[in-house]
């Protein structure tokens, strides 16, 4: 068989039994998981080990099967593939991609190629007078491949409309995202200035309980009004309307002065922020852009640590790169975490060590921020061990 598309899928050969008797191709680096002489059901993460035999058996009373999703061990975290199974004779030809439509794709480019195997094979341009009946097993198997053909051509069109009414849906969203929050920082805004204005004039004239209430009103509408902001960016980011302002910029000292401005934050929960800052040269970045990012990490290592802890901040340069690691002594972050962590709406909106609450946004607006510079930002973290995020941003040349 020849394939044009093998990026990013596995493709192997399994018996009826499952088990596995040849990998094909290899796209997604899991040889050292999937491999010849082992149960295709035992390579699947044990969580999907039951899902997988329903595939198999499915493939065996139907001869084909599609789009079934199974979780395979992958690195440092498992992985959803989309896997297909067509049974060839005696034995299942298995392909497991990343996505839905790399997998139809791939699944039509194998239809369209079998197809044109089975009739070079009639072919026979000497002697056309020669050529074999096809027997009923061949009208059979032709059968078969020409419903699975429209099967997948009919999943194709349903996946372009459901696309289509997807892009709607999404861009209503961030439309009522960015009105709603648009408006309640209007009013936000308002309450804050209010109770800072009391707090300045009234002090003298109110009780020691009625100036806790007023921190209290002042403190919430701070942390509501961050929040707020938080959906603003993230309707502003998915709709394709991020702007960035770039400049070169000091970014050694844009780090420092960020850092400074959050040991006051840290001092409440009586944690220290040690940094360690190589001389960088200046990076065309939006520095506004940019004190968010930093702003988001540090304000998460501070949220996550336990009060006496430690918080480091470190800034050098690898190769063409612009580093920042953020690293803390904090709760960590759970292994079926981190696949979703900096995706908008999926990361778990978690409790800081003193309750504190986010919009569980913060990493996400992160992620595209870097992505938007030209650089990358990732995770490393242990449960109960603490967590250090890394911003890497391109050094020109």
């Amino acid at each position: 068989m020849k394939h044009s598309r093998f990026s990013d899928k596995i493709v192997f050969l399994c018996d009826e039994k499952g088990k596995i008797l040849q990998l094909l191709h290899d796209g997604l680096d899991i040889k050292g998981i999937v491999k010849p002489g082992i149960l295709f059901t035992s390579a699947v993460h044990q969580g999907s080990m039951g899902k997988a035999l329903n595939f198999l058996l499915e493939i065996r009373n139907k001869e084909a099967a599609i789009g079934w999703e199974l979780l395979v061990p992958h690195k440092e975290s498992p992985a959803v593939l989309h896997f297909a199974g067509i049974k060839e004779r005696c034995n299942i030809l298995m392909v497991g991609a990343k996505t839905r439509p790399e997998l139809h794709a791939f699944i039509e480019s194998w239809i369209k190629n079998k197809y044109k195997d089975m009739e070079e094979e009639r072919r026979d341009t000497k002697t056309p007078q020669a050529r074999p009946a096809p027997d009923d097993n061949d009208t059979v198997y032709l059968d078969e491949l020409t419903h699975l053909y429209n099967e997948i051509s009919n999943m194709h069109r349903e996946v372009a409309k459901k696309n289509v009414e997807l892009e709607k849906l999404n861009e209503l969203k961030n439309q009522f995202l960015g009105m709603a929050a648009h408006d309640l920082r209007t009013a936000l805004w308002t309450i804050q200035t209010y109770s800072q204005f009391l707090s300045e004039e009234a002090r003298d004239s109110l009780s020691e309980e009625q100036m806790m209430f007023l921190e209290t009103i002042m403190e919430s509408s701070e942390s509501a009004k961050n929040i707020v902001e938080d959906y603003l960016d993230i309707a502003t980011i998915e709709a394709g309307r991020l702007k960035l302002e770039m400049q070169m910029t000091d970014v050694a000292g844009l780090i420092r002065s960020n850092v400074e401005m959050n040991r006051i934050l840290a001092a409440r929960k009586r944690i220290r922020i040690e940094l360690a800052c190589e001389d960088l040269p200046e990076l065309m970045i939006d520095a506004y852009r940019i004190e968010q990012v930093l702003n988001n990490l540090i304000g998460n290592a501070i949220k996550f640590s336990p009060q006496q802890t430690t918080i480091r901040v470190h800034a050098h340069r690898a190769e063409k790169q612009a580093v920042i690691r953020i690293e803390d002594e904090g709760v960590g972050i759970p292994e079926d975490v981190k696949s979703r962590l900096f995706q908008p709406f999926e990361a778990q909106r978690t409790k800081g060590t003193e309750e504190e609450r986010g919009s569980g946004l913060g990493l996400a607006i992160v992620c595209r921020i870097v992505q938007e510079h030209g650089g990358r930002v990732w995770v490393e973290s242990n449960v109960g061990e603490g967590s250090s995020f890394y911003v890497s941003l391109p050094v020109p040349e």
